[in-house]
């Protein structure tokens, strides 16, 4: 019998669309925008983060961004109890989710630290934050910084914000 409520179960998680799917609880940090939550692998709506080798020049000194901003989740995601509401599956079946914590947008706090950058091609809700970064050279805008989908192209194109390059 548990083998066939076992079965359902994973016949209802296939059949239901992402974005009735609500997951709380203890997250495994995977980098800067990506979490498992639950067993479901998750990618954080709106945002991007250095990969997880990539790693950043400010003001000449060259550091491990990527690391960096895995660290930087980690530490937002353990401040309390995360809730993530599927927005829809991206190419890699990871679900697509804005995510919480204690009340707070888990992407906008990573947008704010300098963390990540707002993710343009799909959203626009992070700009603001972005911008605060910028203006205050937090993190990554502290200098320059290639941007991570550039980054994962193989492109060298830098935008940052102390260097102002």
């Amino acid at each position: 019998m548990l083998t066939l409520r076992t079965a359902l179960v994973l016949i209802l998680a296939l059949v239901t669309p992402a974005h009735a799917l609500t997951l709380s609880g203890q997250a495994r940090v995977v980098d800067g925008d990506s979490l498992v939550v639950a067993g479901e692998r998750v990618r954080l709506f709106g945002i991007d983060a250095p990969e997880l080798k990539q790693r950043c020049d400010v003001s000449g000194r060259n550091w491990a961004c990527g690391a960096w901003s895995k660290e930087t989740l980690a530490k937002i995601v353990g401040q309390g109890v995360l809730r993530c509401e599927a927005l829809e599956r991206d190419r890699y079946g990871r679900m697509v989710a804005r995510c919480m914590v204690s009340g707070r947008d888990v992407s906008a706090q990573m947008v704010l630290a300098g963390a990540a950058t707002a993710y343009l091609r799909y959203s626009r809700d992070y700009t603001g934050a972005e911008a605060q970064a910028k203006r205050e050279a937090r993190g990554l805008w502290s200098g320059a910084v290639t941007a991570p989908d550039a980054y994962r192209k193989g492109r060298e194109t830098r935008y940052g914000g102390a260097c102002g390059l």
